[in-house]
Formats: structure tokens, C-alpha cells, sequence
């Protein structure tokens, strides 16, 4: 299974989203290949831990290396937390074929700390869809602070849907961009940013340092009327020169130093705009972060040709840097010891 379809397949399953074609297919290939279980035990622990993490209000998490102390790492706050997560049947079976692969891997496992504590919280600016009149059409950007992507247009509001804030937002078009090639399948339409994290350096602390980004997505038919299309946000960061980007996204299951993607239907409601958030660890060697807000194609999958999309829209995107509350380190005493 190549590595497109394996990512597909595992973002729709963290979602609860598949087909049962598509999770007899999954779990197929998590039977025979160890190379697509290594890396559903990478998308999926990540993603559960960072759910935890969110759902019971902790506000940052400490890396633990879940190979060096199997007890250590099971009685971790994220790790015992009984979720529906590990609940659901294809979790279950992955779990009974590598088994112990699971304590041995050098993976990370986020366990909560500072509970009572508040984050510092920074804005990060992005150029949002009121300070532009056209996005390029180029693919994924080689250069920060600008957006790029597939086929879109600005707009103001059309199709009975008011832009969630100011007067203008971004309509998807198609799945393909100026760069793109003739003979693949594109069904997934990208709007795409990138941040330089290089003079956010001394925010950056080891393994407590997040982003946050959440974007605001329309469709003109609800979630019953339009099954086949569905809304996304995901972004990686990376470490070099940001020039290598389009290539480094290419690969970005390897090349990435950590990525986080979720997927959401169309609202229940037509014309109505709801929020997708994620929110993505960032080491401090980071030195770019590239997110995408994206529409894709997905039942039936796309094979051939090239998906266009009829009323689709994201408006609204932010960013915010989250770091760790300034710990007080405490005051030696004058006292002398007797």
C-alpha cells in the first residue's frame, strides 16, 4: 500500500470515518505489512494523547520516552485513561499483532503536567483572506508568511454563506494547482501557509510547545446531502531551510519532525460554518511549520482525473503559540544549617 493511501486510510479511522470496504482494507494491511503498523502506532498514539491531553483540560504535556520504562509509562495520566479509542476493534487487533512493538519503539507519549497552571498564549499573525485579492495556484509555498496551493478564488459572500468574519473568504475550486501532474489522481484541494519558526526560537522549549490552529469551514449542502466530500486541517513541522518545503511536504511522514491531521464531514446544517482545530507539538529544532486547510474527495475515492469542488469554503484561520507558564525557581534559604 503506498504511503498516500495508507495516510488516507488512517486519518479516516482516527475520525471514525471509514467505509467497512475501507476498514477491511485497513486492517488487510496492518495484518501484512509492518511497515503501515509502525506507522498507524505512530499516527494513532499521537493522536489519542493529544485528545486526552484536550479532553481533561491539561494545559501542556512533558515528553516521556515510552521505551525506556514500560511501568513508568503505563501509569502516566494519558496513558492509563480509558478511552473509546482504545476501544474500537481495529485498535484492538493492531494491538494483538505487535504487541510488544509497542514499549519497545522510541515513540513519545504526552503525560499531563502543570494542571492548576495557565499557558502563555502568543498570537501568530497569518495574512488572512481580507488582506489578499488571489491566492497562487503554485502548490506549497518555498517562502514564509504567504499562502499558496490549488485552484481558489477569493470571494465575498455568494451561495446564500456570509464569510464567517470580515467581507471576504476562500472558495475551493479544484484539486490541482499550476504544478501539478497531468497523470495522478488530485482529490484533495489545499490552501496552504507557512510560518518560520526560526525567530520564535527562544519560545520553543523541548517537548512542551504547541500550536494551535483552528479553521472555520462551509459547504453548501449539509453532512446527508454531500457524503463524498469532507473538510480538513493538518500541518507538520519541519527542520531546514524553508526553500525545501515543497519537497519535504512530499514526504512528509518521514521528513516531518511531528504532524497532526483531522478530518470532518460537512456541517449538519447547509451554509453553516463550524471550527476544526488541531493542535501539533513543536520541537525546539523546528525551524518552519507548514498547515494546510483542505477539502478532500473521498467516497468514492478518486482514481483518476481531477476532483472540483462545487461550494466549498474556509474562512477565519488562526494561529496561536502555546508554551509553558515561567516556572519560579525557589530562593535559597539564609539560614545557616547548624
Amino acid at each position: 500500500m503506498n504511503q498516500e493511501r495508507l495516510s488516507f486510510l488512517l486519518s479516516g479511522y482516527m475520525d471514525g470515518a471509514l467505509s467497512p470496504d475501507e476498514k477491511g482494507e485497513l486492517e488487510q494491511a496492518l495484518i501484512s505489512s509492518a511497515a503501515c503498523r509502525n506507522e498507524f502506532w505512530k499516527q494513532t498514539r499521537l493522536h489519542d494523547q493529544l485528545r486526552t491531553v484536550c479532553s481533561e483540560g491539561i494545559t501542556y504535556p512533558t515528553p516521556v520516552r515510552a521505551d525506556l520504562d514500560r511501568q513508568a509509562f503505563r501509569t502516566t495520566k494519558a496513558a492509563t485513561r480509558k478511552t473509546d479509542f482504545w476501544r474500537r476493534p481495529l485498535t484492538a487487533a493492531a494491538a494483538g499483532i505487535i504487541g510488544s512493538a509497542l514499549f519497545t519503539s522510541a515513540m513519545w507519549a504526552y503525560a499531563g503536567q502543570w494542571l492548576g497552571a495557565k499557558p502563555r498564549v502568543q498570537t501568530i499573525p497569518t495574512n488572512d483572506f481580507e488582506s489578499i485579492s488571489a491566492m497562487p495556484a503554485a502548490g506549497i509555498p518555498s517562502l514564509p508568511n504567504q499562502w499558496s496551493g490549488d485552484y481558489t478564488r477569493i470571494v465575498g459572500a455568494e451561495n446564500g454563506i456570509q464569510p464567517h468574519r470580515g467581507r471576504q473568504m476562500l472558495r475551493f475550486l479544484r484539486a490541482d494547482n499550476a504544478l501539478s501532474q497531468s497523470d495522478k489522481p488530485n482529490y484533495v484541494g489545499e490552501a496552504v501557509y507557512m510560518i518560520d519558526l526560526r525567530p520564535l526560537r527562544g519560545e520553543l522549549t523541548a517537548g512542551s510547545t504547541q500550536v494551535d490552529i483552528t479553521a472555520w469551514f462551509a459547504s453548501t449542502k449539509s453532512n446527508t446531502e454531500d457524503r463524498q466530500f469532507r473538510f480538513l486541517l493538518k500541518a507538520a513541522a519541519f527542520n531546514g531551510e524553508p526553500s525545501e518545503a515543497p519537497r519535504l511536504w512530499e514526504d512528509v511522514a518521514h521528513a516531518s519532525l511531528s504532524m497532526v491531521q483531522r478530518q470532518i464531514p460537512p456541517s449538519a446544517s447547509p451554509q453553516h460554518w463550524q471550527p476544526l482545530t488541531i493542535s501539533i507539538p513543536v520541537p525546539p529544532s523546528a525551524d518552519f511549520l507548514i498547515f494546510e486547510c483542505g477539502v478532500l474527495q473521498y467516497h468514492p475515492h478518486l482514481k483518476i482525473g481531477t476532483a472540483e469542488f462545487p461550494g466549498h469554503y474556509v474562512d477565519d484561520v488562526s494561529v496561536q503559540l502555546r508554551t509553558p507558564p515561567e516556572t519560579v525557581q525557589p530562593q535559597a534559604s539564609s539560614k545557616e544549617t547548624p
